[in-house]
């Protein structure tokens, strides 16, 4: 973890470190576990965007294998604005097709 992610979780290092992610946020989606277990199982890294409840913000993600056998690495961006211009586009194509049934 980094100074970005824990001002994001509103929390610091040392209260992080050395404790399992539903330790720390109890309402954890088990989404996160999956996207761990299917990068292990087939040691490839995996790209998304979710929405994670805990921090509240739109994150697009990379998980994968990391170098030291049994680890997995995630890194996050935050992309709320990106969210919302696509959840955008996708409407403004949405009505334009209906006019053009119309």
């Amino acid at each position: 973890m980094n100074r970005r992610y824990c001002k994001l979780g509103d929390t610091t290092p040392e209260w992080l470190l050395g404790k399992h992610l539903t330790k720390i946020y109890h309402q954890v989606e088990l989404e996160w576990f999956d996207y761990c277990s299917k990068a292990d199982q087939e040691k490839k890294i995996i790209y998304d965007i979710l929405y994670s409840p805990e921090i509240g913000h739109w994150l697009s993600f990379t998980v994968g294998p990391t170098s030291t056998t049994d680890y997995i690495a995630y890194t996050f961006t935050v992309v709320d604005h990106e969210h919302e211009e696509d959840v955008m586009n996708k409407q403004t194509r949405f009505t334009n097709n209906i006019v053009l049934r119309v």
